[in-house]
């Protein structure tokens, strides 16, 4: 079962059947005196955010590292083997999966998986494999508010199609890439403590990350609503088809 709306918006714990408990990471462990720091919390988003087989697309290199370790596995090879095939790697992406997971892990060479286990360290509850690694990936990425949209290369298209596809995505990364820039995580926070009827930077540290971006985006929709209703009311020309939009849905 995938994670649901409900979930997010009340910043509680998401269980994944057969891995473990996800925890929603609120802004205070964002903060390096009372938890891990901005920059170290961007780093371990970043290992769930990474996808090889995506990179090979792009990259001489990674494709020529899958099309190796495809080979050598008899299996697609995968983020999951990618980090688990270095010491260092290996190490690190074990952090990550630490600061997101609320059980102890265990990663176990013999079976090239991580160990979720009961708080007592006797039996692991669930296990994290090449299988089920990316629904990890992807619910901590969501609950970061970031949507991966997994892309494949198209397979048997001509050539001019393959370089209009290549061209396209590109762009797509170019576009989102300007876009983000607006909707770093320390500027949403910025911005709500200066509007925010109640938040401030006292107490808004509790939120997750979630409802940071949920509580920006409903304000936004709030300035746009309210700048309609006013327009509406001053010259009364043009019909008010805006009425819904405080209340809208805005998220599956």
């Amino acid at each position: 079962m995938g994670i649901t709306h409900w979930q997010l918006v009340t910043g509680e714990d998401v269980f994944l059947d057969g891995i473990g408990t996800i925890v929603q990471p609120r802004l205070r462990d964002l903060r390096s005196d009372t938890g891990v720091g901005f920059s170290t919390f961007f780093n371990y988003l970043s290992c769930f955010i990474r996808n090889i087989r995506e990179e090979a697309i792009d990259n001489p290199d990674a494709k020529q590292l899958c099309d190796e370790m495809d080979a050598i596995l008899e299996r697609e090879f995968t983020t999951f083997d990618f980090y688990t095939g270095n010491k260092v790697v290996l190490s690190h992406i074990t952090e990550a999966l630490s600061f997101f997971i609320k059980e102890p892990i265990e990663y176990k060479t013999e079976i090239n998986a991580f160990c979720v286990l009961c708080p007592d360290k006797q039996e692991p509850i669930g296990f994290i494999t090449h299988e089920n690694y990316q629904v990890l990936a992807d619910t901590i990425c969501e609950i970061c508010n970031i949507k991966l949209e997994h892309e494949e290369m198209p397979k048997g298209k001509s050539k001019l199609l393959m370089d209009i596809w290549l061209k396209l995505r590109k762009g797509r990364k170019s576009m989102k890439k300007s876009a983000d820039k607006n909707f770093r995580l320390d500027n949403l926070v910025s911005k709500i403590t200066a509007r925010h009827s109640s938040y401030n930077y006292l107490n808004i540290w509790d939120l997750t990350v979630f409802q940071v971006y949920d509580t920006f985006q409903n304000m936004a929709l709030n300035e746009v609503f309210e700048r309609d209703r006013l327009r509406w009311a001053a010259w009364g020309k043009d019909e008010y088809k805006n009425d819904n939009m405080w209340y809208a849905a805005h998220n599956s």
